[in-house]
């Protein structure tokens, strides 16, 4: 006699036998979902729990992003940005991974959230049995619903191209950095010292090609990438730890614990220019939101990996348990070892931490750059997940034909690659033209930048946007379903983001010239416009969507609510031991 909890849930056993046979193993029924959300299966779940933590870890980086971040939260708002502002960022991503975690959850597949973008666009498919007669009249028509499909996917994507090419501009930047402090004449090889060591963009752009075509071959096979993964969690993590006590230990002084846990404004504002103390603390949280930015990309791994749909919630909420920990301790530990500001800001290697690190380290250049080695390998272990991330997001939207050469982004290569390959190779070659845009203007690059955390939360607040309009109605609960709860968490992510996508257009620093003005509407603007026109001339045609939600019901027979007995609680425990 079957339980109550098998009885109601989403999935129940006798689904499972009749989709897949008796004695199915968990990737038989896996792939008979995914089968049923409209799909083939052709990846292989290789990923274990653990490696896909670690991709969405090794993407987000908490702490590596305070680390690459560090001159704009100093300039606006300083110590006070990581010490309380951390706290903020890691509370509001709480609610946004709780709510991409059940989006997820209800649909575990490498597709993300197009599915329910298309399919709760004010429309009654989102009720079961379409029965919502109010909800029915308010609804838009197919090519409404692909739209806001067809948006999500693409601001996703965008996202996550300029997301890469923000972190192989660290990459580059760092080895640059490090050659100049190094420079033959502080280390005595008399013979080196005509070499050029003022930093030149030319400097950071090929940096940034070299870093993206290296790391661009350790996407090639899916045999190596879940290793691969784990090991850059762990670079990641002893990275973490080796600096935080290197420089408490080593720093000849510590800041007075007034400063790093206040922060002055009066002194720091000056440094931005802006005369609202509020304004310059709020632009400074954009240092801290991007080591919490990316909180989708473990979602894309969906299709490799056993029970997305408790294992992916579990990623996300996890990712954000480690970043705030690392991120926040991290901050602390370099705040309080920091010896001059100005310094840090204005150092000619380009990379403030590495500054900050020769403060620490007493002025011990081989120390700084022993600790700079570790920032970039953690940050070619980030770009190596950045890489993985987006080919998997542009191979599952290309397989609805979003985008131009869908027919070559939608096939998965044979072995020995088994990943995706035109599809990553697509991706680095947006990420190289980016680049040149940085060798171009330093002050569009980095506007550029900007915008990609904001595409990001425009990504995700499409489809929370809708299913909050349609009642929070989910025909296939998964076991992350946070019911009432759900309302506030939703919410917050919706606030958010439109939050940010007023405050992070705002001029960093005052009074505004072009040279240092924030460009980042113009590059929405952009990319807003390219996915309108393309939608009209060709994408409405071509671009599939999804199978809606009553035709997957209708075909897999499978009613019911969210599993008994879990929910918030389950998907915060990261489960580590069932790796």
């Amino acid at each position: 006699m079957a339980s109550d909890a098998e009885k109601t849930a989403p999935f129940p056993k006798e689904t499972v036998a009749r989709v897949v046979g008796q004695g199915a193993n968990v990737g038989d029924f896996d792939d008979a979902r995914l089968s049923g959300l409209g799909y083939k299966p052709e990846l292989q779940r290789k990923f274990t729990l653990l490696s896909c933590l670690a991709v969405g870890f090794s993407i987000s980086n908490s702490w590596f992003a305070v680390t690459g971040a560090l001159a704009t939260g100093i300039g606006n708002g300083g110590a006070s940005i990581y010490m309380y502002g951390a706290i903020l960022v890691a509370l509001v991503h709480v609610c946004i991974g709780a709510s991409l975690g059940e989006l997820a959850s209800a649909y575990p597949n490498a597709g993300r959230f197009q599915r329910p973008a298309h399919s709760s666009n004010l429309s009654p498919l989102w009720h079961r049995g379409a029965h919502d007669k109010g909800l029915a009249a308010k609804a838009g028509t197919g090519d409404d619903r692909n739209g806001g499909s067809y948006l999500t996917g693409v601001a996703a994507w965008a996202g996550a191209m300029i997301t890469g090419a923000s972190v192989a501009l660290v990459i580059g930047q760092g080895v640059v950095g490090i050659i100049i402090l190094c420079r033959p004449e502080k280390i005595g090889f008399k013979v080196l010292t005509m070499i050029q060591v003022v930093y030149k963009q030319w400097m950071g752009f090929v940096g940034y090609q070299i870093a993206n075509i290296l790391v661009f071959f350790l996407n090639c096979s899916n045999r190596f990438l879940p290793g691969l993964n784990k090991a850059s969690l762990y670079i990641s993590l002893i990275s973490f730890l080796a600096i935080t006590l290197a420089v408490l230990i080593a720093s000849p002084k510590k800041a007075s614990a007034e400063y790093a846990s206040t922060a002055s404004f009066a002194s720091l504002d000056d440094i931005s220019g802006w005369d609202n103390d509020v304004v310059a603390w709020i632009l400074g949280l954009l240092g801290v939101n991007w080591g919490f930015s990316c909180l989708d990309s473990c979602v894309h791994m969906a299709e490799e990996i056993p029970h997305p749909e408790k294992n992916i919630p579990r990623a996300i909420m996890g990712t954000v348990a480690i970043g705030f920990i690392t991120s926040w301790v991290y901050s602390i530990a370099i705040f309080f070892s920091m010896q001059d500001i100005l310094s840090v800001i204005a150092t000619p290697t380009m990379v403030p931490i590495l500054e900050l690190f020769r403060q620490a380290l007493r002025g011990n250049i081989p120390g700084a750059v022993f600790l700079e080695v570790l920032v970039v390998l953690t940050a070619i272990g980030c770009l190596m997940s950045i890489h993985t991330w987006q080919s998997r997001l542009l191979w599952s939207f290309s397989r609805d034909r979003g985008f131009p050469f869908s027919s070559y982004l939608a096939v998965v290569a044979g072995a020995p690659f088994s990943v995706p390959l035109w599809s990553h190779l697509f991706s680095c070659f947006w990420i190289a033209v980016l680049g040149i845009l940085y060798w171009v203007s330093t002050t569009a690059f980095f506007s550029l930048l900007t915008g990609g955390i904001l595409m990001q939360y425009i990504s995700y607040m499409i489809p929370v946007s809708l299913l909050l309009i349609g009642g929070r109605r989910i025909p296939i609960p998964g076991p992350f379903y946070m019911g009432r709860w759900g309302w506030f968490a939703n919410g917050v992510l919706v606030v958010w983001s439109l939050f940010t996508l007023v405050f992070y257009s705002f001029p960093y620093v005052m009074p505004v010239t072009r040279s240092n003005m924030n460009y980042v509407s113009v590059v929405i603007a952009i990319i807003s416009s390219y996915a309108v026109v393309y939608w009209f001339v060709r994408g409405r045609k071509t671009f599939k969507g999804v199978k809606r939600v009553h035709e997957i019901e209708a075909a897999m027979d499978i009613t019911g609510g969210p599993v008994s007995g879990h929910g918030v609680g389950e998907a915060l425990w990261v489960g580590v031991s069932e790796c």
